[in-house]
């Protein structure tokens, strides 16, 4: 899968109404244009998000809010169907298996870490409190729908094991070749989209992405730190430089987990809240808000 061949190479219903030229860097980037949580078509309803096939035929025929390829915003929901659907046609698999094949079973967390919850685990689930984002997950429905960047179930173990298993930190085989991920790893903005100045990214909060991670290192490193927060808390965190990995979660929505306690994680890492003067931020609640800039 060419990263600048456009999206519909493998989705041909996708490429109508201004979307047709939109590739598969792009997306990756977070720079696909559609509406990032819901296409038109789609009912208001959490239980749509368990209709994959209804999913991709709304998001192949809804306009773009912005021209695609341009402006970086973030894609809490999008992000799996515009990346799943594609993957599973080019594999000519189900997206599941694809990703049972490609990730769980050669990182080793199986057991740990999916994508698709079968009745038998449910039992080995945390009951969720306290997050009107994340209770939805107390519903068997969620647990068994696949919907990868928002309904995924792990452990902090597993979370960082895969982290551990991408950068072959143990000596194994890394799930990527290193100069697929240091690709992964660099700015991915169109040019007239550039990071903004310090100034801005004060005022209007900015998180840049690499192709799908968040880079969180120093500008002069960017990539050095990376990884992705969850809603509710959790955490996924990874150091090149230490060959440092971190691992979060927790099952209620409390202030000092989102401000306190992450903020020590990220001392770990030595990342730090660039971003924003504001000492009482946390970075998921104000990436959620800004998803839309």
């Amino acid at each position: 899968m060419a990263y600048d061949k456009p999206l519909c190479t493998w989705w041909p219903e996708f490429g109508c109404k201004g979307k047709e030229k939109l590739t598969l860097r792009e997306t990756l980037a977070y720079r696909s244009g559609v509406n990032g949580t819901r296409p038109k078509g789609v009912p208001a309803d959490d239980r749509a998000y368990a209709d994959w096939a209804n999913l991709i035929a709304c998001q192949a025929a809804d306009r773009p809010e912005i021209e695609p390829g341009t402006k970086q915003r973030y894609m809490p929901r999008a992000y799996a169907w515009m990346l799943g659907h594609p993957l599973e046609v080019a594999m000519q698999k189900p997206l599941k298996q694809v990703l049972d094949e490609e990730v769980l079973v050669p990182a080793g967390i199986t057991n740990e870490f999916y994508f698709v919850c079968d009745e038998k685990e449910f039992p080995r689930i945390a009951t969720f409190y306290r997050s009107p984002y994340c209770t939805v997950m107390n519903n068997d429905w969620a647990r068994k729908a696949l919907l990868p960047s928002s309904y995924a179930v792990a452990s902090a173990h597993g979370i960082a094991q895969f982290y551990n298993r991408l950068c072959g930190f143990d000596g194994k085989q890394p799930l990527l070749k290193k100069e697929t991920l240091a690709e992964a790893l660099k700015v991915c903005r169109h040019p007239d989209d550039p990071i903004p100045p310090l100034e801005v990214q004060k005022k209007w909060f900015i998180m840049v992405f690499g192709m799908g991670y968040g880079l969180w290192g120093e500008m002069d490193d960017i990539g050095g730190v990376f990884g992705h927060g969850g809603a509710g808390g959790s955490e996924g965190l990874c150091d090149l430089r230490q060959k440092l990995v971190v691992g979060f979660t927790c099952n209620f929505e409390d202030p000092y987990t989102y401000k306190e306690l992450r903020r020590k994680l990220y001392e770990l890492v030595g990342m730090r809240m660039r971003y924003t003067d504001d000492d009482t931020a946390d970075i998921q609640t104000i990436q959620m808000n800004s998803q839309t800039r």
